[in-house]
């Protein structure tokens, strides 16, 4: 089995042993925290935002691995909007000081593939002070922090939701996807009218920019599927085999090593 396709057996073994996760938490947020973000396009004002810690950013730019992304909030889509159908959705990180490996103004940020099968144009890099890398940090780092401090936290812990209209939402934020024109295009990707439950995928390419000149890095993509399952595909790898995936799921424990990586951050006060 080539070691890029799925889940390796030795990374099973590593999820099984390594014990029970810690009891829930309220949602947090931190500096180079990657959240995953969904709203509703229909105009169902009254449908809520829901914003998800993926844990550090670092888990997702080291994975050789496919990460599935379901126990980490992604299984809360239906209940939180009746279905798949019309979502919009990003993923994004931030460094808004000088932080650990990273310079102030590092942003990590979705594009959308027109073609599921062809990666996008990547992003560009610019300077520290343009609105494009200083504007753009502070506001994912605003989806994070008022998804901790003003949102209503979610099962698992790792989700928060936040009222649309509210001026502490991720929309308010995002604004039509290229957070009120502070970044160079949209972020967003969107499910058509008859995605839910549909054959169907979609595919946001996601970058790294550093502050400086020319291309993005590279990481990988994020694919949502019509029933439901979310992924995140490093560069070179695939979405795990439909069977590897059910019997990571049957131990409940699937992303347990992001929930602990993210904990840790916690319990050393970042």
């Amino acid at each position: 089995m080539n070691p890029k396709t799925c889940f390796s057996s030795s990374a099973i073994l590593t999820l099984l042993v390594a014990g029970p996760v810690a009891p829930a938490q309220a949602f947090v947020y931190s500096a180079q925290s990657l959240i995953l973000s969904f709203r509703q396009t229909d105009g169902s004002a009254q449908d809520p935002n829901l914003t998800i810690n993926l844990g550090p950013i670092e888990a997702y730019r080291d994975s050789s691995l496919a990460i599935p992304l379901n126990s980490l909030g992604v299984s809360l889509l239906d209940d939180k909007f009746g279905n798949l159908n019309n979502l919009a959705f990003s993923a994004s990180a931030s460094e808004t000081a000088n932080g650990q490996d990273y310079p102030r103004s590092t942003v990590w940020n979705t594009k959308a593939r027109t073609d599921v099968d062809q990666q996008s144009s990547p992003w560009q890099r610019f300077n520290t002070l343009n609105s494009s890398q200083g504007g753009t940090a502070a506001k994912i780092s605003s989806i994070g922090s008022n998804a901790a401090s003003q949102g209503a936290p979610q099962n698992p812990d790792t989700a928060a939701t936040t009222p649309d209209g509210s001026a502490f939402s991720y929309h308010f934020f995002v604004g039509t996807g290229n957070f009120g024109g502070s970044f160079q295009g949209s972020v967003e990707n969107t499910t058509g009218g008859n995605f839910s439950g549909s054959q169907s995928v979609v595919r946001s390419d996601f970058y790294e920019m550093t502050p400086g000149s020319g291309d993005g890095a590279y990481y990988g993509y994020f694919e949502l599927q019509g029933n439901g399952n979310m992924f995140f595909v490093p560069a070179g790898a695939v979405v795990p085999e439909p069977s590897t995936y059910a019997a990571i799921a049957a131990t409940g424990l699937v992303g347990w090593a992001l929930v602990r990586n993210r904990r840790q951050q916690i319990k050393k006060g970042n």
